[in-house]
């Protein structure tokens, strides 16, 4: 059976998807709609939304099988003057079908009624708390005429959906009662008490649903807008989601429906390129993070002319005015900056920085004070002769640093949003100069750190250290050793990255491999996946091994494995690397920890420095620093 949803935002009633009668049944997906642009945003399996227009801004959306071929495809109802717009495909274009329908204020239902496998539509009036439901779907501008069906049914301010919740192949309509998030079902569609209902959710959470098991029965969920998630159940009952899908910006529309989007294996995708910055030394020590619109944000510095003495260097804000950043607003601060921006958002949802000012020689963050930094306001955290960090501003809207300096490895708390008051704790101290990344998993704060990585005689070692508490005060936890150092193999890269999944954390990291003489022979890629923060679990596994075909060099910095690591929207998790034999960019993917069959794909890119992410769309994005400039690179969706 094709199903579909309905829902609207908190200011308009919710509908519920509903189901079709066909020979097969497939999982039903979700999917936002931006109601104030009219894009939408289709969820496919692979978690990597699919994007396209249609629509004007205040236009109300849903989804149904209007042609009957079991894929649900968009619909509008342009309350300002009760038209209904329908299209039979999931890309942008004009309405395939268009009709008058019902008055000015109704708010629309779609469903199969009557059990012939085809949607159409139905309105409830909440002047009069009344429902219409009509079997036939009209054309031009001419009206439905009579309902079908009509029934009163609820208390004012009753939010009516449309489901097949009994499984019979006839959608009937149910009621979501906001105030206290209680669901109200019947198994027909005429007036009369419920015949089941419960609790599921929270008032603020918008409601929609669909069949997410492909059982034949659509189900209750919910899109909750503070965290722009989708919590799903595969039984009309109370409990909690038997899965979560984080999709979206929170403040949309969301829908669900079969939209029988293909998902092309990770090889085979292609990728969109679009240069950022055009100056040849622009994107050292990139950074990147996605905006409070979905649009990526990007910190690097810039070495400018040569003066007598050094170059001049330059941190640089980048921020896209729109997802793809074929219009990119571009902020060359002037302030001078070291080794390794990093860069998230403020409680405000403005960027905040990290740095090393290489002339001063301080630790700073930077804070935004508008979305394009036109304006920024720094804070000194730190006096350190060298600083390589890694920031994260945490759910508390705090921001942290852990930062490798000339001191060793130091954490600094900010004590309030705008750093005013922080705490510096060293975690463990060093002469080394090495890499750090830095997560959160619920309450706790996870360290990674590359110990004495980079140096030819190091007895480097991987370490992931964990804060008991926000300010790092207590001694922190070393919990986990990943690498340690053997005859001729060390750590290395730009950095290590470690990143948060549902079920624990995700850690890639490189090694440079050495002959006798400590001549670089080659690196291997790794990924090490723990359980949870405590890293009781461990699994490590080699995904890559790169082997150059003569000895080169007397230093690792010859032969760097750059990479980063996220996990995509279906849970797998995507390591972007450089691979030192090709000089090419490449990103692989691994299904789970075992990665025993990873899928590669190369980009047009060398990834000399690299910094990856993945939007809230679930669309993965690499920035990488090239001979001719800083280059952005996108799956397209």
């Amino acid at each position: 059976m094709g199903s579909r949803s309905i829902a609207v935002t908190a200011a308009l009633l919710l509908v519920l998807g509903v189901l079709n009668a066909a020979p097969a049944i497939a999982d039903d997906q979700v999917g936002v709609v931006d109601t104030t642009t009219g894009e939408w945003h289709l969820r496919p399996d692979d978690g990597i939304g699919r994007s396209f227009y249609y629509g004007n801004p205040g236009d109300y959306p849903f989804m149904g099988d209007w042609d009957c071929d079991g894929v649900d495809t968009p619909g509008l109802y342009r309350q300002s003057d009760g038209y209904a717009y329908l299209r039979n495909a999931n890309t942008q274009g004009i309405a395939d079908i268009r009709f008058y329908f019902g008055d000015p204020g109704d708010v629309p239902l779609a469903g199969d009624w009557n059990g012939d496998g085809c949607d159409t539509l139905g309105l409830y009036r909440p002047s009069e708390g009344k429902v219409y439901l009509h079997n036939t779907l009209g054309s031009g501008d001419t009206g439905l005429g009579a309902a079908e069906l009509e029934f009163y049914w609820g208390n004012p301010g009753d939010e009516p959906f449309a489901a097949d919740t009994d499984g019979d192949g006839i959608d009937e309509i149910g009621l979501y009662r906001r105030s206290d998030a209680t669901v109200f079902l019947k198994w027909d569609n005429t007036p009369g008490v419920a015949d089941d209902s419960f609790v599921y959710g929270n008032p603020a959470d918008q409601f929609v649903g669909g069949d997410f098991d492909g059982d034949g029965t659509d189900t209750v969920a919910i899109y909750r807008p503070a965290t722009a998630e989708f919590h799903l159940r595969n039984t009309n009952t109370p409990g909690i989601a038997e899965t979560t899908h984080r999709f979206g910006i929170g403040d949309q529309t969301p829908v669900a429906g079969d939209f029988a989007i293909p998902t092309p294996a990770w090889e085979d995708r292609a990728w969109t390129e679009t240069i950022i910055d055009d100056q040849p030394l622009a994107g050292r020590w990139a950074s990147l993070t996605t905006g409070p619109t979905g649009n990526p944000i990007m910190a690097y510095g810039y070495i400018g002319p040569w003066t007598e003495w050094a170059p001049w260097e330059s941190l640089v804000i980048a921020a896209c005015r729109n997802r793809t950043c074929t219009d990119t607003a571009i902020n060359r601060t002037g302030a001078p900056v070291g080794d390794m921006t990093s860069v998230d958002l403020g409680a405000d949802g403005n960027p905040v920085i990290a740095y090393e000012d290489n002339m001063i020689l301080e630790g700073v963050i930077a804070f935004c004070e508008d979305a394009e930094c036109r304006t920024v306001t720094r804070k000194t955290v730190m006096s350190t002769s060298q600083m390589r960090g890694a920031l994260e501003v945490r759910t508390s809207g705090l921001p942290i640093l852990a930062a490798s300096t000339s001191n060793g490895l130091v954490v600094t708390a900010c004590g309030d949003g705008r750093c005013d008051s922080f705490t510096s704790e060293a975690l463990r101290s060093s002469s080394g100069y090495t890499p750090v990344d830095i997560t959160s998993l619920g309450d706790r704060t996870l360290v990674l750190v590359s110990w004495g990585a980079g140096r030819v005689f190091s007895d480097g070692v991987l370490l992931v250290m964990q804060c008991h508490e926000d300010s790092c005060r207590e001694t922190a936890t070393e919990v986990a050793q990943l690498v340690a150092s053997t005859p001729f193999i060390e750590a290395w890269g730009q950095r290590p990255a470690i990143t948060t999944r549902a079920d624990g954390v995700a850690i890639a990291y490189s090694l440079t491999r050495k002959n006798e003489e400590y001549r670089a022979i080659g690196s291997e890629l790794w990924l090490a996946v723990c359980d949870d923060g405590s890293c009781s679990d461990l699994s490590k596994v080699r995904i890559a091994e790169m082997l150059l075909p003569e000895p080169q060099g007397d230093w690792p910095q010859e032969l760097p494995v750059y990479a980063d690591i996220e996990i995509a929207g279906n849970g797998s998790i995507l390591i972007a690397h450089r691979n030192p034999v090709s000089g090419g960019l490449q990103i692989t993917s691994c299904g789970d920890e075992s990665c025993v069959i990873p899928a590669t794909i190369v980009l047009p890119a060398t990834g000399m420095e690299l910094a990856f992410t993945v939007d809230p769309y679930g669309v993965p994005i690499v920035i990488s620093r090239e001979s001719d400039g800083l280059t952005l690179l996108r799956s397209p969706n």
